[in-house]
């Protein structure tokens, strides 16, 4: 299902919008699950990047974006990666008065 929607936006031109940022979180969320977390990576570095260009990551959505991809470092054993995503999560929940 996450297959035909990536390729929808794709085809359309859309997947460079915050909704492709957030079919792309949720690709990556599943490939976490099913523990492919290279797939979970890409997945997430592809949403990180739509934020940054549509200048959506300082949300909560993009707090969230960043906490997933931390919990993703963090299970192939990068902890100083996944530490710096759980404190740039952090500082965007912060910055827009949101509980951390």
């Amino acid at each position: 299902a996450y297959s035909r929607a990536c390729h929808a936006r794709e085809n359309g031109g859309t997947m460079g919008t915050v909704e492709g940022a957030s079919l792309l979180k949720s690709v990556g969320a599943a490939k976490y699950e099913a523990r492919d977390y290279e797939g979970a990576r890409e997945a997430f570095a592809q949403a990180r990047r739509i934020r940054e260009q549509t200048g959506s990551l300082m949300t909560q959505e993009g707090a969230q974006l960043l906490a997933s991809l931390g919990l993703n470092r963090r299970a192939y054993g990068d902890f100083r990666g996944a530490l710096a995503a759980f404190e740039e999560a952090r500082g965007i929940h912060r910055a827009i008065g949101a509980a951390a």
